[in-house]
């Protein structure tokens, strides 16, 4: 590991044209996005956001480099930007049905360039769908192996996975290059974007759950193409 990362620094002042920046996964599980400077008595260095921040090399579990295509980069400079809009619900009763959800929050940002790449609010989702399924005995030997996959059987490892999201929603809140809307008195809700790859993060302002992560609202993810000129609907209904 500790020879990988060498190699990685010492490569990095002959790639910085082509790699546009680099992810760093940490045992955390938490991901930072910044440009590696060096790699000095088993710790690493790295400029976030023009911050400097030291990182051990004990907490390291993977650095992955974002490559840039540059004729695609100048291309896109001459794309029109994308659209994505929708209308957020929440369920409220029997009686009355579904009502739009004011106030809802949707949180856009970039995504990896394959989109494979869970990001903490995603992973987390996915667990509390599993941890539904098994909590009402649907396919519980399958559905309790996935759960298990995501160390999320456990109270203390879904605790865990919840609090995560915590930390990434505010991460998103600190990105200048994020984009935040909220649903307006119909639910309505609509954001310029430019052609690229992105994470669609909804929260709800209607619906809530017992979680750390969901106690101010219950969450929704979903990844998305943005093409110059394209338009994108995402409707989303929150229900129980």
């Amino acid at each position: 590991m500790k020879l990988k990362l060498i190699v990685i620094v010492m490569i990095l002042s002959f790639v910085t044209t082509a790699f546009g920046q680099t992810v760093i996964t940490l045992k955390s599980g938490e991901i930072i996005e910044g440009n590696v400077t060096s790699l000095i008595n088993g710790i690493l260095k790295i400029s976030f956001k023009g911050n400097p921040i030291n990182i051990k090399q004990s907490e390291l579990k993977s650095i992955d480099f974002v490559k840039e295509d540059l004729k695609t980069i100048a291309s896109n400079k001459n794309l029109s930007n994308g659209e994505l809009k929708g209308v957020v619900t929440y369920y409220f009763n029997k009686n009355y049905g579904d009502k739009p959800d004011v106030g809802a929050k949707i949180y856009v940002r970039k995504t990896d360039t394959t989109g494979r790449k869970q990001s903490p609010t995603a992973k987390y989702e996915r667990a509390a769908v599993l941890k539904y399924l098994v909590d009402n005995k649907v396919d519980v030997e399958k559905y309790s192996s996935q759960l298990k996959e995501m160390n999320g059987d456990t109270k203390a490892g879904f605790d865990e996975l919840s609090s995560a999201v915590i930390k990434d929603m505010y991460s998103i809140e600190r990105d200048e290059t994020a984009k935040i809307v909220t649903a307006d008195g119909n639910g309505s809700y609509s954001v310029k974007l430019s052609p690229g790859l992105y994470e669609v993060i909804i929260t709800s302002k209607g619906r809530t759950s017992l979680t750390v992560a969901e106690i101010n609202g219950k969450i929704a993810t979903k990844i998305i193409s943005i093409k110059s000129d394209d338009v994108k609907t995402i409707d989303y209904r929150f229900g129980l």
